[in-house]
């Protein structure tokens, strides 16, 4: 082989080294889920499944022991899957690299956040009247520092299906305070007058 050949053949070894390394990555994980944790609509067992590209997913996370109100919100935002009914679309977030420089191998409490794919964030939709949901709190370490890189940790599996549902908008709720006052007046009379 020719010199030229030699640095031909050693460029296209380091590229495929660098995209393998994109997939294969240290302290990540792999944000998605499985059959029997569909996300769904009301009911987190009996309910539909969210059709396929209604909903945003984000990864929060924490250290051990956090409450939920104090979690860390990841950047990445997932999609519903585009295939699949009730699934989210398999997303690698590098948590290493987001969470306080949390080392590969790291062990964290995490939730996932689920909204109506017509609205930005998670408040936007539970302002909105949109669809609103929370996985429960769980733990699982990411990815570890290994040589060569390990797979992400799946997500799939470390947490049942859950539910969305519909957030009514605030002018709904004094609506329905206004009429159950007028309830509670008109009957409040009626005892009153069959005295």
């Amino acid at each position: 082989m020719r010199t030229h050949d030699i640095k031909a053949l050693l460029t296209i070894l380091l590229f495929l080294t660098g995209d393998a390394a994109s997939v294969l990555g240290q302290g990540q994980v792999l944000l998605g889920n499985n059959a029997m944790s569909l996300i769904r609509i009301g009911d987190p067992v009996n309910g539909p499944p969210i059709p396929i590209s209604s909903m945003f997913f984000q990864l929060h996370v924490g250290t051990v022991g956090t409450p939920e109100g104090s979690l860390t919100p990841l950047l990445p935002v997932a999609p519903t899957s585009s295939t699949t009914e009730g699934r989210i679309f398999n997303t690698v977030i590098d948590v290493s690299a987001q969470f306080l420089s949390a080392p590969p191998g790291f062990e964290a409490i995490y939730q996932i956040w689920a909204w109506s794919r017509s609205f930005a964030t998670y408040q936007d939709a539970a302002n909105g009247g949109g669809l609103v949901g929370k996985s429960i709190l769980f733990v699982t370490y990411t990815s570890p520092n290994t040589d060569p890189p390990s797979a992400p940790t799946s997500l799939a599996g470390l947490y049942p299906g859950f539910a969305v549902s519909l957030v009514p908008e605030p002018s709904t709720w004094a609506l329905l305070t206004l009429g159950g006052v007028g309830c509670w007046q008109v009957i409040r009379r009626q005892r009153r007058n069959s005295r």
